[in-house]
């Protein structure tokens, strides 16, 4: 009885192992996929809101991001050194960004 407790003992800490190493490796391919020229995100997933120059600071190839609220569209270029209102990313938003070329966001 003690051996059939012990394989499967062993074989439940093998399969959670697994899982924590299948989990970490998705995690670290999870982010947004921009394709060069204009995309429509939905930042659903939790993250620590960030502003858009520090965003664009981190991903330049990031050409412009604008998003509507209350009816009025705001927005910032990345162009001489940035142009427009340094707004936050925040979560559960609808975003429109703009790519000079294929980047994937990763804002967890």
């Amino acid at each position: 009885m003690n051996k059939l407790l012990l394989i499967i003992l062993i074989l439940i800490f093998g399969i959670v192992v697994t899982g924590v190493i299948f989990a970490e490796e998705f995690k670290s391919e999870e982010g947004i996929r921009l394709n060069e020229g204009k995309n429509i995100i939905n930042t659903s997933l939790e993250f620590t809101p960030i502003y858009v120059e520090d965003l664009i600071k981190l991903f330049p190839e990031i050409a412009t991001i604008s998003y509507t609220e209350n009816e009025e569209e705001k927005g910032y270029v990345n162009v001489f050194g940035g142009i427009g209102e340094n707004f936050p990313i925040l979560p559960n938003m609808t975003y429109e960004i703009v790519s000079t070329k294929e980047v994937k966001l990763n804002l967890g």
